[in-house]
Parts: structure tokens; sequence; C-alpha cells
């Protein structure tokens, strides 16, 4: 800071934390055809940059929600087929450190009862 004088009061508050997940994407199911949410909640100062990795992801219909108000990030994989069952890694990062949690997804052939 520059310029100061007595009559100038000041507080700074610097808040730094290392990116941390607080709830994973879990296991999840789904029947073949549906979708499947994953869902990963994170905290972090600054905000943490969200990156989703799985092998099916590429050329997978789907897409992802950056963090939102509740430290929130979403994985939305659409019609999901067997080729889908995979694990799925929420990661979480700053410049402060990184963190990441696995999920998985299991995908059902749909059985219609008589």
């Amino acid at each position: 800071m520059k310029n100061l004088t007595k009559s100038h009061n000041h507080i700074i508050h610097c808040s730094a934390f290392p990116a941390v997940i607080l709830e994973g994407p879990g296991n999840r199911e789904a029947v073949v055809g549906q979708r499947s949410v994953h869902k990963c909640r994170v905290f972090g100062s600054p905000k943490p940059k969200i990156e989703w990795r799985s092998p099916v992801l590429t050329g997978a219909l789907y897409r992802y929600t950056p963090l939102n108000a509740e430290g929130i990030s979403e994985l939305v994989l659409y019609e999901v087929d067997k080729k889908h069952e995979a694990s799925f890694e929420c990661h979480a990062s700053n410049k402060y450190g990184e963190a990441s949690e696995i999920g998985s997804l299991v995908v059902r052939e749909f059985v219609m009862e008589i």
C-alpha cells in the first residue's frame, strides 16, 4: 500500500484455502437409455477449478456445469449405455492445492415385470 497516513484505517482480510472435496460423486446406477447425474461438492479459496475425468467421456453425450454458488459441479451423461459403465473422477484444484474423488456408474438393462 502506498501513501498511507494516520487517518487511513483499513482491515485487510485474506483467505486462502486449498481445494477440498466435501462430497464426491459416489457410486450410481442407471438404466440403459436414461441419464445419469454425478455431483461433486468442493470448497477452496480461490474458487477451485473442476475437471471431470473418465475414459468413457470421449464420444459420450454429456455436459458438466462449473461450480455453482453452493460449490457443486454436476456431470450429466445422457442416454447411458453399458459402454458408459466406468469410474468417474472429480478433480478440484486451485493455486493452494488439489483433491480428487472417484465414483462409479453401473448401467442396468431395462426389465419389464409382468
